[in-house]
């Protein structure tokens, strides 16, 4: 595992790199072309730095909390709730089955726990938190009450790669390509695999982010984010408690 950490630092410290005021732009232009950020048509690309999560939640609840802690009745009764609250909103569709939903979501996030741990993670928690790697469009332009709309952006360098793992897109539509493999959607390179944060930042280096960039097909009702699911909540709450 030091391994990955030394690649996803070699990473940070890569992009880090500051240009300064006093260097001519021949000088600039050598140094971008020396370091890859060139492209094949001699236009200058400097690639996106994403160094921090973004947590989305209602403004009027606790933040952090996973609905798969609570046990199964009480998170029916909560989804029940949400769904006849927003059922207007494309974010709460998935609450309109909410038995097959809650089975679905408790199946995903073993499959999530059991790859990480086989590619080395140590999750802390049974459940994890869902966050977003940088930010996401299509998050932010439905929000079910913009009014209680609420973000807390997150450090990447706040966790070591033993806390956290990545989909593409959300785990539970992850999950579902690589079950059901329809060919309008699934690509076996993204779909159905736990990524570690080393794996993820490579694939956002060259590819940028999915929302800009991937130009892929997926459903109507699905982000195109990378989805975080982080497995030591103390670290986040520890987190929020310095910012009070």
């Amino acid at each position: 595992m030091a391994g990955i950490w030394e690649q996803s630092s070699a990473y940070f410290r890569f992009h880090l790199v500051k240009v300064h005021g006093d260097e001519n732009e021949d000088a600039v232009d050598v140094r971008r072309s020396e370091e890859g950020l060139i492209n094949n048509r001699g236009a200058r690309l400097i690639k996106q730095m994403i160094d921090y999560l973004t947590y989305y939640y209602s403004t009027d609840t606790i933040p952090f909390r996973s609905l798969s802690d609570l046990p199964d009745q009480e998170a029916l009764k909560v989804m029940e709730n949400l769904y006849n609250q927003y059922k207007e909103n494309i974010l709460f569709e998935r609450f309109s089955n909410p038995t097959q939903y809650l089975q679905n979501r408790r199946q995903t996030e073993n499959w999530v726990r059991s790859a990480f741990i086989e590619k080395g993670g140590h999750p802390t928690d049974p459940n994890p938190i869902s966050m977003v790697l940088g930010s996401s469009k299509w998050i932010e332009n439905n929000p079910p009450n913009s009014q209680i709309h609420g973000e807390i952006r997150i450090p990447l360098s706040l966790f070591s790669p033993l806390d956290i793992s990545f989909t593409f897109p959300d785990s539970m539509v992850s999950r579902w390509l690589m079950n059901d493999k329809a060919v309008e959607y699934f690509i076996p390179e993204y779909h159905g695999k736990v990524f570690t944060v080393a794996e993820i930042l490579s694939l956002v280096s060259e590819h940028g982010l999915p929302e800009d960039h991937w130009n892929m097909n997926l459903p109507n009702d699905t982000g195109a984010y990378i989805e975080a699911q982080v497995w030591n909540r103390k670290l986040l709450e520890d987190f929020i408690k310095t910012k009070a």
